[in-house]
């Protein structure tokens, strides 16, 4: 009987020490789980695609305004993109992005902070009467026993300390930072080239209200002329009453339809000005120019590689490398921090 007993109190003894190593074996082994890697896309074309031609240089693909060969669309784009909020307010989120990079790969250099310290210490004694005491220091005397005392001392120090990266968190956060500076610089791009894209579209949306002002206001005044001749030939009898109040009601009609338009055309050039970022600024500021538009040609491109140079699309893509990277980074919270 104490044999068995003394077989199973091994045997439940090896069994709590054995699973100790396997247990260290196996978090470690968690440990080196990695964020699953990223897939690119493959986009398959059809067969029957071809595309004849020269491709566009990407300069030309970047500032496609420039196609046009505008004057006026290029002034009001340049304004947009130096002065335009949207603009700004992306560049701001870049910097932002900058200075997170640099303050997340700060951690990981040398941390420490100079300090200095100084101290003048002195005693001064009330004067006393020049004694001869036998058995003082200095010769015996008071006076020179209680003599001011100055003391000065000082401390300069500038402790250190930094991490050993043994598990590859510098370089995980630097590619994370890496990441979203990406992003926030694709971010900056794709808002350049929609408040370009909207300023185009207005200023093409400006003129034709502006052509149909004019034949509003054309319309009008032949409409007027109409009035004054049916007013004139109900005077004198060759016109009924009814025929002065039906050109009386075109009139008053093709009055409304010219003050709408002109409302529309007065909002589309608001509008512009608050793209260029001058929204308080007069309208008779922005002259809407009449010229002729030429269509740019469309680029002889593979759509895939025009899709590929989508802002949004790379800052997603570089978005999903940031949050694989802060997955990394969240395995190797788990590792132990080693600083000396």
């Amino acid at each position: 009987m104490k044999s068995s007993v003394s077989r199973l109190r091994t045997v439940v003894a090896r069994a709590l020490v054995w699973p100790a190593p396997g247990l260290g074996v196996a978090l470690w082994l968690a440990g080196c789980v990695n964020a699953p890697p990223i897939r690119p896309a493959t986009v398959d074309l059809p067969a029957a695609y071809d595309a004849a031609g020269a491709d566009l240089p990407a300069g030309a693909l970047d500032h496609w305004w420039l196609l046009y060969n505008d004057p006026q669309l290029q002034g009001l784009v340049d304004q947009a993109l130096a002065g335009g909020f949207s603009v700004r307010e992306a560049f701001a989120r870049l910097t932002e992005a900058r200075a997170t990079r640099a303050s997340a790969l700060s951690r990981y250099g040398l941390q420490g902070n100079a300090q200095a310290t100084g101290e003048i210490r002195r005693t001064d004694y009330v004067s006393a009467p020049d004694l001869d005491v036998p058995g003082l220091p200095g010769g015996g005397s008071l006076t020179n026993l209680f003599a001011p005392n100055t003391n000065k001392t000082g401390n300069v120090s500038l402790p250190l300390s930094w991490e050993l990266d043994l598990f590859g968190r510098r370089n995980t956060a630097r590619n994370v930072g890496d990441a979203d500076l990406a992003a926030a610089r694709f971010n900056y791009e794709g808002v350049r080239a929609m408040v370009a894209a909207d300023v185009a579209r207005g200023l093409f949306e400006a003129r034709g209200l502006a052509a149909q002002l004019e034949d509003a206001r054309a319309n009008e005044h032949i409409q007027r002329q109409i009035a004054d001749i049916v007013r004139v030939r109900a005077a004198r009898g060759l016109a009924a009453g009814s025929d002065v109040d039906r050109v009386e009601s075109d009139l008053a009609q093709t009055r409304a339809q010219a003050a709408d338009v002109a409302g529309a055309f007065d909002a589309s050039r608001r509008a512009l000005l608050v793209l260029i970022g001058a929204g308080t600024a007069p309208l008779r500021r922005l002259t809407i120019g009449h010229s002729e538009v030429r269509v740019p040609d469309v680029p002889d491109t593979l759509p895939g590689a025009l899709l590929i140079r989508r802002p949004d699309i790379r800052e997603a893509d570089a978005r999903l490398v940031a949050q694989t990277g802060n997955v990394r980074l969240a395995e190797l919270a788990f590792y132990p921090t080693i600083t000396p």
